[in-house]
């Protein structure tokens, strides 16, 4: 059974000659209504005690013990109310840190994030974008200084948020602000696209109960999913045949021009040399090079197919030939590409950097509206 523990913050909100906090968990100090929704019984959600500045400094902090969401099911996450909802362009920012010790630190496997979630249980951002081998958030056993903050303005209204973890360790977030009214529109920069790699780490040894088309952070994983046969696994999206017009395929949108790839491995070593795996503008069964929208394509046992992509367009990744399985895809912009403004959308650029100890940080995470200070 579902277990609620809520704490109505009385704090007044702040306000600014441009801009109103209308949220916001600052080392113990709330405004809003914060409520802890967890799954099960466990020690997943906690205010209490972390240390940052190379273990030394002391602060209250909300500690995310499990991640939001495990094998397909919700676990735990820290919920946020206000009267009349959150709206586009209220602008989330937060201050993580985690606490690893030197070996796990220096070891590259083990990170965690913080992700924002809407009451539907649909993943909307991730806000620090940690993953294996690209420490964004600051660890405050090993690292020196004040943890960095991370931007997300939001790009639709929602009735409510809820934070909570990704990755495979602990994480502590000290400050959450969401703040309406901040002007952008001047003076800025456009977001610089950054990278991203997708390596289907995080998932369980088999996960089949997913409803097609899967959303795995951006990427589009459409699949009948079948236990034994077609699911997504820890080692990547398996696919017991051939892509079909509607079975079997990746999808992705890119915001800015670069490079999109793939690594592949058969599922049949007795077949695994006749393995072909494409990218291109359109799904085709038995694809080759010079099938209609067909921009790459390989065949091997095991292999890497990459294609340039441009923005705002939509790009699949499929298996032309053969049953196999897509070990990690791979975003990779063009070095002086930023973000695109999306379709539709203001022609205004936001005033957002990604930065990392003052260079241009190339990552695995997503930086739609986002910003590292």
């Amino acid at each position: 059974m579902k277990k609620i523990f809520t704490l109505i913050a009385t704090a007044l909100l702040a306000l600014t000659a441009n801009a109103e906090t209308i949220a916001s968990w600052k080392t113990g100090t709330a405004t809003g209504t914060w409520t802890v929704e967890q799954a099960a019984d466990g020690y997943i959600i906690t205010d209490g005690t972390g240390k940052y500045n190379s273990n030394s400094t002391s602060v209250n902090a909300i500690k995310f013990t499990k991640s939001i969401v495990s094998s397909g099911e919700f676990q735990a996450a820290y919920k946020v109310t206000v009267e009349g909802g959150f709206k586009k362009g209220d602008k989330i920012t937060v201050q993580p840190f985690t606490s690893m010790n030197a070996t796990d630190y220096a070891g590259g496997s083990k990170y965690a994030n913080i992700l924002v979630y809407s009451a539907e249980k649909k993943q909307i951002a991730d806000l620090t974008g940690s993953a294996a081998g690209a420490l964004t958030v600051t660890d405050g056993h090993e690292e020196a200084g004040e943890p960095k903050t991370f931007d997300y303005t939001l790009d639709s209204d929602y009735d409510a948020l809820y934070f909570g973890r990704g990755g495979n360790t602990n994480i502590y977030v000290m400050n959450i602000e969401i703040v309406r009214g901040e002007d952008t529109t001047g003076g800025g920069e456009a977001a610089p696209a950054t990278s991203k790699v997708w390596d289907f780490s995080t998932f369980a040894a088999e996960e089949a109960e997913y409803t097609s088309p899967y959303d795995y952070d951006g990427l589009s994983c459409v699949m009948t999913y079948v236990s034994g046969k077609d699911y997504i696994t820890s080692k990547g999206f398996h696919a017991n045949g051939q892509s079909t017009a509607t079975n079997r395929y990746i999808s992705f949108k890119p915001t800015a021009a670069g490079t999109l790839s793939a690594t592949f491995t058969s599922n049949n070593a007795a077949d695994a040399a006749n393995r072909t795996t494409a990218i291109g503008t359109k799904v085709t069964k038995d694809a080759t090079a010079e099938t209609d929208g067909v921009l790459a394509i390989a065949t091997a046992e095991t292999g890497t197919v990459s294609a340039p992509v441009e923005a705002n367009t939509t790009y699949y990744i499929w298996l032309a030939v053969g049953g196999q399985t897509i070990k990690t895809v791979t975003y990779e912009p063009s070095a002086t590409a930023v973000e695109a403004i999306a379709e539709n959308a203001p022609a205004v650029a936001k005033a957002v950097k990604v930065i990392k100890n003052g260079k241009l940080y190339i990552g695995n995470y997503n930086v739609a509206g986002q910003q590292v200070k």
